[in-house]
């Protein structure tokens, strides 16, 4: 058979740009990564394929039934149009291609779009062609570093399945250092992968880099570059204005990185890291812990008694709880909220508007709207409404299902 062509670019761009490389370029590296500095060439094994990584590969794919936890994992790439005309990977890839006076020979949003949207013909003729994984990989081994990374990710999935590739929290961590993504929206994902896989971070926290495969490698890079982002942040600040932090303070948050999996809630509370999952955590929280937070003004009162209702559900938060962290400062996105709302059935919204009442003794949407401005409170005014005839016909059939 004879094998489509196609050139790769003729520039690879893998350094990135831009004010806060250059900050970073300056600040402390936290200690317990400058044993394992993955950027000197001495760390990195010279004869390793491309695509080899068998430890992520079968990596499980968590379900996540936080809808709020979906929302801080979304990949900023468009799926909308892929593969529309049934063209192959290397059509898709080919076109990618841009005009260089746009920085670069080729969108990296469409490559990652191409390869997510993999046929199932062309993952079988990957996995089973040498000529056609050999001139794809060609055109990968010329993309940026972070591209090549999330790119490599996904095909390793498909040699391996021949299946097209699915993204699970790994592949959502590279997506996001391909995108750039801020360290505080990125860090969520990068936490849940770090405690849902805990044999995972163990090996990542290996110093020896030659242990590592080149995907896990990649990983471990997108993980630093993240919490180093972070804590420069967080730490900073102090040394401009003449109060250097503590090394051992640094050093403690990426020790508890590492040994748990989140970084501690008085760095994600300076950070602006309120999320979800910071409720969540502080919630398991000692006392202690949580009464500094709120005599260093990280917390108010009202954040800590929806951290201690949070607490008698075994960590997890509920719809209304997840409004409430919301309205009471949280660093929730307000597109996210809506979104939880709309999915709720009649008799889910009722239930909802009652145990927030029940519980904070305010009707939600009165609560709601005391933090929006005007404006948004007229784009919201429907968000809590629902058909109290549609409730109670579904509470019937609940009943008589039992």
């Amino acid at each position: 058979m004879t094998a489509e062509t196609f050139s790769p670019p003729r520039v690879a761009t893998p350094e990135r740009s831009g004010e806060t490389s250059e900050k970073l370029k300056t600040a402390d590296i936290a200690p317990l990564q400058a044993d394992a500095n993955l950027a000197d060439p001495a760390n990195v094994p010279a004869e390793t394929p491309n695509t080899a990584g068998g430890f992520l590969q079968h990596l499980e794919i968590h379900g996540d039934n936080s809808a709020a936890q979906n929302a801080e994992s979304r990949i900023a790439i468009p799926t909308e149009g892929a593969d529309a005309h049934g063209q192959n990977l290397i059509t898709q890839l080919q076109r990618s291609a841009q005009s260089e006076i746009l920085g670069a020979p080729y969108d990296r949003t469409k490559v990652a779009q191409a390869v997510t949207a993999m046929t199932d013909v062309d993952s079988q003729r990957y996995q089973n062609e040498p000529d056609f994984r050999m001139q794809i990989q060609k055109y990968v081994d010329s993309l940026d570093a972070p591209t090549k990374n999330y790119v490599n990710a996904l095909l390793n999935q498909v040699m391996d399945t021949g299946k097209p590739p699915r993204i699970g929290t790994a592949e959502t961590v590279l997506a996001n250092s391909m995108n750039h993504v801020d360290a505080q929206t990125a860090m969520p994902t990068i936490e849940r992968l770090l405690t849902q896989n805990p044999e995972l971070r163990q090996r990542l926290n290996s110093t020896d880099a030659a242990n590592l495969s080149p995907q896990e490698r990649a990983l471990k890079e997108a993980i630093n570059d993240s919490m180093n982002r972070v804590l420069f942040e967080v730490y900073g600040a102090r040394v401009q204005s003449g109060r250097d932090a503590s090394p051992a303070e640094r050093a403690m948050a990426v020790k508890n990185l590492w040994e748990s999996g989140s970084l501690p809630l008085d760095v994600k509370a300076q950070a602006g890291m309120k999320t979800n999952s910071f409720y969540e955590q502080a919630s398991q929280a000692s006392q202690q812990e949580i009464q500094g937070l709120v005599q260093s003004g990280r917390i108010s009162e009202q954040e800590r008694a929806l951290i201690e209702k949070i607490a008698t559900q075994d960590g997890r938060m509920s719809i209304e709880d997840r409004v409430r962290a919301f309205i009471v400062g949280g660093n929730i996105d307000l597109a996210d909220i809506r979104r939880d709302l709309r999915q709720l059935s009649p008799l889910a919204m009722q239930e909802m508007r009652r145990e927030y009442f029940k519980q904070y003794g305010v009707p939600v949407q009165t609560d709601f709207n005391r933090r929006l401005d005007v404006s948004a409170r007229n784009e919201n005014a429907e968000l809590f409404e629902y058909d109290r005839a549609a409730a109670t016909r579904e509470e019937w059939h609940g009943r008589w299902k039992r």
